[in-house]
């Protein structure tokens, strides 16, 4: 059996389960196996938490929530974690960071349990520590915990973190492979704004969206002049995206190499004018 492990590369090289780093960082290190452009990453395991919190004397399941909450805040990370966590920082080619939340109870293929958890943007070096305890001690919250309850489901908190290079992005974008208002998969919703995801997933702005049959994929004719400038053809960067519309997807896939894959601050979908996405709606 292999040995525990506190940090691991999420670049598709090394084997990763969502049990060891959160299904979060697991779905990214398989995106990054397909080839799809996810800012480069790493992940501290569910294992470095729960070695964390030994550490400190934490005891979730023997002490009121608020308690533990408050404790893993001002905790101490052991040492050899802490060497880890420096020499991972160091090998990002990254001014600042993304610190990401990424639960073993996240997306899930009955619940997402998107917006529920804390994810940090634009974090620099010395705060990213302060970010990873925020991010393990946001799975006692009471948001999290009444969404349990309601749903049902298990404690949320073994938790992975994601420390992320971070993408200061000109449009950032949700992709949904299942409609959240109908449930129907014959057809994926792509949602963008320009900047942050920040303003789509707070439902802050109203999103540009269109619709791609899943069989045959077809960039809609009815899209603005800047919607067609921001879209890309993902196997044929030749073509002029000017003039794409109405025209079949090769691949069925859609990317904008101004989009970066999978990091905006909540993985929530648009609460914009129809299709309005609740927040716990699977995003798969």
């Amino acid at each position: 059996m292999r040995a525990s492990r506190r940090i691991v590369p999420l670049d598709g090289t090394d084997d990763v389960s969502g049990t060891e780093v959160g299904f979060k960082a697991a779905r990214l290190a398989e995106l990054r196996q397909l080839g799809v452009p996810v800012p480069e990453a790493w992940a501290i395991t569910v294992s470095a938490f729960e070695e964390f919190c030994a550490t400190n004397g934490i005891r979730m399941c023997d002490e009121p929530t608020p308690v533990s909450a408050r404790r893993i805040r001002t905790g101490t990370l052991p040492a050899a974690l802490d060497d880890e966590l420096t020499e991972c920082l160091d090998a990002l080619p990254a001014g600042t960071y993304a610190v990401r939340s990424s639960a073993v109870a996240e997306d899930g293929t009955s619940f997402s349990m998107a917006g529920q958890f804390e994810t940090y943007l634009s974090v620099p070096k010395e705060h990213v520590r302060d970010r990873v305890r925020a991010c393990w001690a946001a799975a006692l919250s009471q948001t999290v915990m009444a969404y349990a309850t309601k749903n049902r489901i298990a404690r949320a908190d073994r938790m992975g973190v994601i420390i992320q290079r971070q993408i200061e992005a000109r449009h950032s974008g949700v992709l949904f492979t299942l409609d959240p208002v109908t449930k129907s998969a014959d057809h994926f919703v792509v949602e963008w704004v320009e900047g942050p995801g920040e303003a789509l997933v707070s439902g802050s702005v109203t999103p540009e969206r269109i619709y791609l049959n899943r069989r045959n994929p077809i960039i809609p004719q009815a899209i603005s002049r800047d919607s067609r400038t921001t879209l890309r053809w993902s196997n044929d960067t030749s073509t002029d995206p000017s003039t794409s519309s109405g025209v079949p997807m090769r691949r069925g896939c859609f990317w904008s190499r101004r989009v970066p894959s999978r990091q905006s601050r909540r993985e929530a979908p648009s609460r914009g004018p129809a299709p309005t996405c609740p927040r716990t709606s699977p995003s798969r």
